[in-house]
């Protein structure tokens, strides 16, 4: 217990660290879209003579540095919450497709009875990770 080493402590620990995902995703495009935005200035604003591009060259190179610093840390941000450069993900059904289009209004309906069902368990789940139950009445503690 004392390392966070229990059930609720590593979920709340992968809960944390997943929060930061998006953000860091995000900040990475801004980042990309900002880059590319000083490549089309760079390259639409040149020098009819010498071909080198025109404006305040040392403050374009400041802020492209900026943004390689961001990229880094958004790699590590990456990097610590499981989605670094060799993390892929795979979804596959083995049994076969499941065609939608073919289902009876009643397998359609068991199919949302059987969805709820595995929600309510999954709900159970994270109530028990994180230490809290619900009483006889339904209510959360």
């Amino acid at each position: 217990m004392h390392r966070g080493t229990s059930a609720p402590a590593v979920y709340k620990a992968r809960e944390a660290l997943a929060l930061l995902r998006m953000p860091a995703i995000e900040q990475a495009f801004k980042t990309l879209d900002f880059l590319e935005s000083v490549i089309h200035q760079y390259t639409g604003n040149t020098c009819l003579s010498c071909g080198r591009p025109r404006g305040d060259s040392d403050e374009t190179e400041a802020a492209v540095k900026a943004a390689g610093v961001t990229v880094k840390l958004v790699q590590m941000v990456l990097d610590r919450t499981e989605l670094g450069p060799k993390a892929y993900l795979e979804l596959k059904q083995s049994d076969g497709v499941l065609e939608l289009d073919a289902l009876t209004d009643l397998e359609l309906e068991q199919l949302h009875a059987a969805a709820a069902q595995y929600q309510a368990i999954k709900e159970k789940i994270m109530l028990r990770l994180t230490g809290k139950s619900i009483d006889t009445t339904g209510v959360v503690v």
